[in-house]
């Protein structure tokens, strides 16, 4: 277990440990058991049970994200660097009533007959990757599946969503990826003056592309959101700007994650592939 120098458990640090990582299940379960409600030593709460989480989540009184004034306390980081403030907007950090208006805005896009729809596409993009590896792993050639299927395939869809042009998107991914990789134990101050500096170039990035699609429309959400007006509500700049920012943090890494684990699963189960494919 890592504790911090006074001895307080520090339950993200463990989480990232390698051994940890490799297999989480047995810490998890331990920790359910022996903290489930956990501060860490900076200070925020950790819950680790079910039933802590839906209250959480649902009690809005009692649990909400922090106020405009409370930022600077809560995210001292948030007013040193763009990178982090700009995360605070997010949806996940809004309270309501603007988490309301900004869910009910993302809702429309996502409904279940626009999922039917986009559905095959997403099917085809994932056969793409699968054909790509196919012949190589027949070879018996090594394949790493993170870096060639699950890191890959919400890229491209998440891309296809929203209409980023396939010549800039291993550069913008890019920029996206070395932000992400600063929300972790022990970010250096160089490493979010690098991540400022990325998040401006997708933010300028992004207000290129809003402008663009403001006067040629085409097809993909950001066209969408760059016209659209609502008689209770408008999406304004800085708006679409967080929204694409928490499509990507809240898609691309834990899809990729979701996909590998589940690989590893049925490899470490192999008898859940009579399941699967039942």
């Amino acid at each position: 277990m890592q504790t911090t120098a006074g001895g307080q458990l520090d339950v993200m640090a463990t989480m990232l440990q390698p051994d940890a990582l490799a297999d989480p299940f047995p810490y998890l379960s331990w920790l359910r058991q022996n903290h489930p409600v956990h501060q860490s030593p900076a200070g925020f709460y950790l819950v680790a049970r079910h039933g802590d989480c839906r209250t959480v989540m649902s009690d809005l009184d009692q649990f909400r994200g922090p106020a405009a004034d409370e930022l600077a306390r809560l995210h001292p980081l948030a007013e040193r660097y763009s990178s982090v403030r700009m995360f605070t907007k997010t949806l996940a950090n809004q309270n309501p009533p603007e988490h309301t208006r900004l869910r009910r805005l993302w809702n429309q896009d996502f409904t279940p007959r626009v999922i039917r729809t986009i559905r095959p596409d997403i099917e085809r993009r994932c056969a793409q990757l699968l054909d790509a590896i196919r012949e190589p792993l027949c070879d018996g050639a090594t394949v790493e599946l993170t870096s060639a299927v699950s890191q890959q395939l919400p890229v491209v869809v998440i891309s296809d969503l929203l209409g980023i042009p396939e010549s800039d998107r291993k550069w913008l991914f890019g920029r996206f990826r070395e932000v992400l990789d600063t929300f972790v134990p022990g970010v250096t101050e160089a490493m979010l003056a690098a991540a400022d500096t990325a998040s401006d170039e997708v933010r300028d990035y992004m207000a290129d592309m809003i402008s663009l699609r403001r006067r040629e429309p085409a097809d993909g959400l950001i066209s969408v959101w760059a016209q659209v007006e609502h008689q209770q509500g408008r999406l304004f700049y800085d708006e679409l700007i967080s929204k694409l920012w928490g499509f990507v943090a809240g898609g691309v890494v834990t899809t990729a994650a979701g996909i590998s684990s589940g690989a590893l699963a049925l490899l470490r189960h192999p008898d859940a592939t009579v399941w699967l494919r039942g």
